[in-house]
């Protein structure tokens, strides 16, 4: 975790990107499919490279695929597959297409501007939002969302573009006031642990509250006002998060994290006692990376900690797959929420709001090209079609200000103003009755 810790202690400024664009005004955003975009692992990590297209098909081939576009494909050229009996020959054949296909010699800021700008600029707006890392161990998905000091992450990108996006609002116009709090979490072993709060002995649980949907208790939530902040909060919170060794990764992460950003706002002009506030969740997801034994020659804690890895992430793919078929037969949520397994693991259970349908989702998969690793990026390639699939139809979630820690801190801060006032005029009182002429004539005649 060390390098993560200068990563982010080190992160100011980031690579420009361009302004957020705010989403139409309204109520809810239309229907759509969960954005999924697929990045590919350069061959050589240190030195990321490809080959160069064929001149004549435009394809770019990196051992047993092909790339063309947003196109992924097995490269029926490449004779040297590393295929067990469990992948069928369809499967050999299959092209995979998605909203974005990134190439190895991408950049983490070309994958933020592309699919999840959007997203951080409508959980400004009110909109649940959620971008989540998928795919196997070893695959750059850490890479991808917290980066180094050279190439930010999705995580230090999303941050600055949040406290950029609201002093230039209020640089112009200052028509919105905004509280952001932050907490960052991991499952570990289907174990809740905060990172925030690694000593403390708070048990955290996750029940359903009406009204509120899924509720974690017991998490620990700081209130947040400059990305400096945030960055110094994730790297003393990465220190704590459980990374191991594997022979296929040197910086394994054995658990999955979940960095959320709570954002309040409200209309300056509102100050009616029944105004109401916007509260959005900006949930940005780091998944552990399905394994086999096969690969990793994992034993002891780290076989174990693959085993609840591995059964966290199927249960993951069995929700997406129930989801996937609920859109495909226009099933309502209500009809959807009755069939799917949420419960049957702690990170499902902790993503249900953003899978439910309430939310603007992006999928980042990682992949690697790589022929021995061919069945995984197959499995990978499949669970990101299936999201694909997936309707979203999500909507601004706006709350009685009563219920909001906008109004508490804004209601202690003039409670401070009054009493700050109230001190100032009691010193300036005693300062001009001890300069008064007849205050010191007193004082000299009973002396």
């Amino acid at each position: 975790p060390k390098p993560l810790i200068r990563t982010f202690r080190s992160l100011t400024p980031p690579p420009r990107t361009p302004y957020l664009r705010l989403m139409p005004q309204g109520t809810s955003a239309p229907s759509t499919n969960i954005k999924v975009c697929v990045r590919v692992r350069p061959l050589d990590v240190a030195s990321p490279s490809q080959p160069d297209p064929d001149p004549r098909t435009s394809i770019t081939s990196i051992e047993c695929w092909n790339l063309k576009n947003n196109v992924i494909a097995p490269n029926p050229d490449y004779d040297n597959y590393d295929y067990q009996t469990s992948t069928s020959e369809k499967s050999k054949k299959t092209a995979y297409g998605f909203d974005h296909l990134f190439f190895p010699v991408s950049k983490t800021v070309d994958i933020y501007n592309t699919a999840v700008k959007s997203i951080v600029a409508a959980a400004l707006e009110g909109y649940h939002g959620s971008v989540f890392a998928y795919g196997q161990t070893a695959t750059g998905k850490t890479f991808t969302m917290q980066g180094t000091a050279d190439e930010p992450g999705i995580v230090p990108l999303a941050v600055h573009d949040c406290f950029n996006y609201i002093r230039q609002r209020n640089g112009m116009s200052r028509d919105r006031e905004f509280l952001l709090r932050m907490s960052y979490m991991e499952i570990y072993n289907e174990q809740i642990n905060d990172l925030l709060s690694p000593s403390s002995l708070q048990t955290i649980r996750i029940y359903e509250q009406r009204g509120k949907g899924v509720v974690v208790k017991g998490m620990k939530e700081e209130v947040v006002i400059s990305a400096e902040q945030v960055f110094a909060l994730v790297a003393a919170g990465e220190a704590h998060r459980h990374i191991g060794s594997t022979e296929m990764n040197a910086n394994s992460s054995r658990s999955h994290t979940i960095f959320r950003l709570v954002i309040e706002s409200k209309a300056l002009s509102s100050n009616g006692a029944n105004s109401k506030v916007r509260v959005s969740t900006l949930s940005l997801v780091d998944l552990a990376g399905s394994e086999s034994v096969k690969s990793t020659h994992s034993s002891g804690e780290r076989q174990k900690e693959g085993k609840f890895i591995n059964k966290s992430l199927l249960t993951l793919g069995k929700v997406i797959w129930k989801l996937s078929e609920g859109s495909r037969k226009n099933l309502s949520i209500a009809e959807l929420a009755a069939h799917i397994p949420y419960r049957d693991s702690k990170l499902t259970r902790l993503l249900q709001p953003s899978l439910g349908g309430n939310a603007q989702i992006s999928m980042i998969c990682n992949v690697s090209p790589e022929a021995v690793h061919v069945e995984e990026t197959h499995n990978t390639l499949k669970f990101a079609s299936r999201a694909k699939r997936i309707k979203q139809r999500a909507s601004v979630t706006e709350v009685m200000d009563d219920a909001t820690l906008l109004k508490q801190y804004r209601e202690e801060i003039n409670a401070l103003r009054t009493q700050l006032t109230v001190l100032v005029q009691e010193n300036q009182s005693i300062q001009t009755q001890l300069m008064s002429p007849g205050m010191g004539e007193g004082e000299d005649e009973e002396e």
